[in-house]
């Protein structure tokens, strides 16, 4: 295995596996199974999580390993077409190229839930537990054809605007300026609990242009084969392990689409309600699932509450 320091800290790490140079952060290494593995959301580098993997591993008494996808953080892009298969086939690599060839709790947040979904399809018997954090559903014709076109625009449901003017801003000049505008700016406004090695890794990346190409080429893949997602419900395609979905705060995220997507009180509801029907239908993957409810926070649950991250966690473990 060629392994080598990135310059972020004692344990980060470039790691050459079979399917790219990946950038990964390892907590509890000397602890056995199980290992818990997150996967960020859209456009989200794995520092944002790097805080809350050391509290998890701490507290929970496991492994975490916090990777990076091509194209983010310190993980060197690939010019492969960004799918759902293609990226559970790149962790794949990454955890048998670490030798943890068993005994995975998975962690997927937004679209990180999708590709841990379709891990735990290709890999049944290694997988421990499954926790997916706000996870997007797939089913995009469904929120398409059951909105609205005001409401689907003012839903944020539709990421590709945000992120070509995040790209844009991203490639202005005086950096620390511009840094401070995206770090300040969703999902991170009125957020202060990251350290400040995660909070500056953070700000690296918000202001690589590379990153929103990306992303874009992730979101884009992810509408155009929502048909993928159908085979996770096809009989005997996933296997029977402790689901739990943590989801927002509907009032919470009801308030913010009425401040940013300019909706009224009921177009706000309605969008909500049609997001959380499709939510629910994940449930069925496996008779042993949950849905936990956040008690104040919208699609970053796991920055205000981590709690219920670490919970989902125990109860996986323990089982």
């Amino acid at each position: 295995m060629s392994e080598r320091t990135t310059g972020t800290g004692s344990n980060t790490f470039l790691i050459d596996t079979s399917l790219g140079i990946v950038g990964i952060r390892r907590y509890g290494e000397d602890r056995p199974n199980p290992v818990v593995v997150v996967c960020a959301g859209l456009c989200s580098p794995g520092a944002e999580w790097w805080d809350l993997a050391e509290t998890v591993s701490r507290e929970c008494g496991v492994q975490v390993l916090v990777y990076d996808r091509p194209g983010y953080g310190r993980s060197f892009r690939t010019e492969t077409p960004r799918t759902a298969q293609r990226a559970a086939l790149e962790c794949m690599a990454l955890l048998g190229t670490l030798q943890l060839n068993s005994g995975w709790i998975l962690i997927g947040h937004g679209l990180g839930g999708h590709y841990m979904k379709e891990l735990t399809r290709l890999r049944p018997a290694d997988v421990r537990g499954l926790i997916l954090v706000d996870p997007w559903s797939a089913q995009f014709s469904r929120l398409r054809e059951g909105l609205a076109w005001k409401l689907y625009e003012g839903s944020g449901i539709d990421r590709t605007r945000n992120l070509r003017y995040s790209s844009r801003v991203s490639a202005f000049p005086l950096k620390s300026l511009v840094r401070r505008v995206l770090f300040n700016a969703a999902p991170y406004h009125g957020f202060s609990g990251f350290s400040a090695e995660s909070a500056e890794e953070l700000m690296r990346n918000l202001t690589c242009p590379g990153i929103y190409r990306t992303a874009l080429e992730e979101y884009r893949s992810y509408q155009e084969n929502w048909q993928a997602e159908q085979l996770l419900f096809s009989e005997g395609r996933f296997p029977r392990v402790p689901l739990r979905i943590l989801y927002h705060d509907p009032e919470t995220v009801i308030k913010d689409r009425m401040l940013f997507g300019r909706l009224n009180l009921q177009e706000a509801r309605t969008v909500e309600a049609l997001w959380r029907e499709l939510t629910e239908e994940q449930l069925k993957l496996s008779d042993d699932s949950r849905l936990v409810m956040a008690r104040h926070s919208g699609h970053d649950l796991h920055l205000t509450e981590p709690d219920l991250v670490v919970n989902a966690v125990l109860e996986c473990v323990n089982r």
